[in-house]
């Protein structure tokens, strides 16, 4: 049976924190959020869904796990920046700068951020097209205008054997 796990919530993002448990992190629009704070949940090990607090801010969240175990998420700010973030535990972060803003792209959201064996990409949404942008460290990124006609955006991309899938 289906299950709604939020009211009023848009951009969901959901990942493995490090005690295995799932956290999902998404705009709330419920008024249950601190202010211009994410919602989050977490799943508990008898499989139901709690309330959680974080202080991660913005909006259209997209979290990356790194090596040593640590996340990095990425928020939509104003005018198109995208803000980066460090956290241990998926729900206590702390900013750490804006990993990209452009005046060219001042209407881009969704950030899609992973690692690759030759740096970093970010997939960023202009409305039904998609933005490329790069990184050496997944701190600051730049792009050369690259603009992606895949016909989709908001797009999600994880690693496969021999590549990578990107999701819409």
């Amino acid at each position: 049976a289906a299950e709604s796990l939020a009211e009023q919530a848009s951009v969901p993002e959901l990942f493995t924190g490090p005690d295995g448990k799932l956290i999902a992190l998404f705009v709330d629009a419920s008024g249950q959020a601190q202010r211009g704070a994410l919602g989050a949940l977490v799943r508990g090990g008898d499989g139901k869904w709690l309330r959680a607090e974080t202080n991660l801010r913005g909006a259209d969240p997209n979290v990356v796990r790194l090596k040593d175990g640590s996340f990095r998420g990425y928020t939509k700010d104003r005018d198109g920046a995208i803000i980066v973030f460090s956290s241990r535990d998926g729900l206590e972060w702390e900013r750490l700068g804006v990993a990209f803003q452009d005046e060219r792209y001042r209407n881009s959201t969704d950030s899609d951020v992973f690692e690759t064996p030759d740096g970093w990409v970010a997939l960023v949404s202009l409305g039904p097209r998609m933005l490329r942008c790069t990184s050496s460290d997944g701190l600051k990124f730049t792009t050369d205008g690259t603009i992606l006609e895949l016909g989709g955006s908001v797009s999600d991309t994880v690693a496969v054997k021999g590549g990578w899938r990107t999701f819409f």
